[in-house]
């Protein structure tokens, strides 16, 4: 019996130092980053790119200039990209300085009857719609209609 408790209190007082070994500790982003950078043990500063190389953040942006337009998008490498509406709501695009807008709207349709396609540009980048899929379409103040409407 005296063998029994003290394989107890041996146990009670192993356990939790095994269990401390045991769950290993997350190393840092800095420590991940010193390994990748320097791994024969040189330290490194955490936000510095290795030995003649620079960090370069780019980006991409795009716009959706809607159902009647196409989409615009440009690419900077130095990470220099926006977008937004202008003062008149027109969608843009800008990297680098460089600001792309939405252009004016186009839409065709091929006519129901006889396989005649008509098509109108838009004043702007969204006045264009389909008025009736198998007969009209409208851009701006300008309507088009095919020769024969169901």
């Amino acid at each position: 019996m005296r063998k029994a408790a003290f394989g107890m209190a041996v146990l009670a007082l192993a356990l939790p130092a095994l269990s401390a070994a045991a769950a290993p500790q997350r190393p840092s982003v800095e420590a991940l980053r010193s390994a990748i950078f320097a791994p024969d043990g040189d330290s490194v500063s955490p936000g510095a790119a290795p030995d003649g190389a620079d960090w370069k953040s780019s980006c991409t942006v795009t716009t959706d200039c809607g159902p009647y337009n196409h989409a615009v998008s440009c690419t900077s490498a130095s990470g220099d990209c926006k977008s937004g509406t202008n003062a008149s709501g027109v969608p843009f695009v800008k990297c680098d300085g460089v600001r792309t807008t939405c252009g004016l709207c186009h839409v065709s349709l091929g006519c129901y009857y006889g396989g005649q396609v008509i098509q109108c540009t838009g004043s702007t980048w969204n006045d264009c719609e389909i008025t009736d899929p198998t007969c009209s379409i409208q851009c701006g103040s300008t309507a088009v209609g095919c020769q024969m409407c169901p």
